[in-house]
């Protein structure tokens, strides 16, 4: 292989140059050959990483990450692509399969001889696996004693995890669509008639959606009804072009799922208390003043409480229990996490926050 030092303008100038490269020239063989980093210095031409850039991530289509390397020589660069799943602590190299294409791209020799490489990376991006989830970058190069790493950070991806349906009592069912972003969505229930078999709208609920810690949305909607027969959800998510449709069968026993005409599944109840805790933070739920409320529980406390999305002056005006089973109850501040047994909203107007 024949290694041409950058600048060899500059190299002929003095004796002095040209003796450094020839040391450079002698290290790098030396190093190449061992598979070891060259002596600290005697190369400087060391890569440059640029941060990662990111095409927008969207359920179901193809994304891609790009980071650029420059500044380096000679052209022996060690590019690899690494995965950490979300709320993972291990890292995972990325391979080439049917989920990931890394194409094989040229380094860019330029005017001062140091070379430039763009590393990619595509991915068929899924809101199941994908949401939360972060890369790196890592370099190796003869000229450095320890990789460079550059980070995605952890994705977001516009579309909807999932979507679950699950009954809370013998005539209410819930859908819950979970970990979507952004925020913007509409869910729709129906109803099929008994006489023409035919589906009309269905009034539910007002739909509830929280924010999750990562980011991104849950969303809630809960029709009631006691007629038995076969209704419809539709979620529609414009921004990622997803439509979700979920079939559920009311019958005397019981909620079902159905996948097709063929084939049902019961449905479990969800519990009373998780019932309660997945009512924290809801944004369409109003606390009017005088109003007693149980089954709460508080999101942060300075000098008020957030119950509901909702502040409250909570030093004097309310009492709380520890979720925790043998601690009493207690009036004062609430405490983050606490379960609001009893809360008694003592200002004769609602407060406009």
């Amino acid at each position: 292989m024949q290694l041409v030092s950058p600048d060899p303008a500059e190299e002929d100038s003095s004796l002095r140059k040209r003796d450094c490269c020839g040391d450079q020239r002698i290290s790098l063989i030396v190093a190449m050959e061992m598979g070891t980093p060259a002596p600290e210095g005697t190369l400087k031409w060391r890569p440059v990483m640029g941060e990662i850039e990111k095409s927008a991530f969207k359920d179901g289509k193809e994304a891609k990450l790009l980071c650029r390397i420059s500044g380096y020589f000679p052209d022996a660069l060690d590019v690899k692509w690494l995965r950490r799943d979300a709320e993972g602590q291990e890292w995972f190299d990325v391979s080439a399969d049917d989920k990931y294409k890394i194409p094989v791209m040229e380094a860019t020799q330029q005017e001062d001889k140091t070379f430039t490489y763009t590393a990619c990376l595509y991915l068929t991006v899924s809101a199941a696996t994908d949401s939360g989830a972060e890369f790196i970058c890592r370099v190796k190069h003869p000229s450095l004693r320890t990789p460079l790493e550059r980070s995605s950070g952890e994705l977001g991806v516009i579309g909807i995890r999932a979507v679950k349906v699950t009954p809370l009592s013998e005539d209410k069912v819930r859908v819950e669509v979970l970990h979507y972003t952004p925020k913007d969505i509409r869910v729709t229930w129906r109803r099929k008639t008994t006489v023409l078999k035919l589906y009309e709208d269905y009034k539910a609920a007002a739909l509830i959606i929280e924010t999750n810690s990562d980011g991104t949305f849950t969303a809630y909607s809960e029709i009631t009804s006691k007629e038995q027969t076969t209704y419809k959800v539709l979620v529609e998510h414009d921004a990622s072009d997803s439509v979700v449709e979920k079939t559920v069968l009311h019958e005397k026993d019981g909620w079902y799922l159905v996948e097709n005409k063929d084939s049902k599944t019961l449905l479990h109840q969800i519990p009373e208390q998780q019932q309660h805790d997945r009512n924290v933070n809801a944004e369409n739920r109003e606390l009017p003043a005088g109003v007693f409320h149980t089954g709460y529980k508080v999101i942060t406390t300075k000098t008020a409480c957030m119950v509901s999305n909702r502040f409250f002056q909570a030093t004097k005006h309310c009492s709380c229990g520890r979720s925790t089973v043998g601690i009493p109850q207690r009036m004062g501040i609430l405490q983050t996490g606490d379960l609001v047994v009893n809360l008694q909203i003592q200002h004769p107007f609602p407060l406009p926050y």
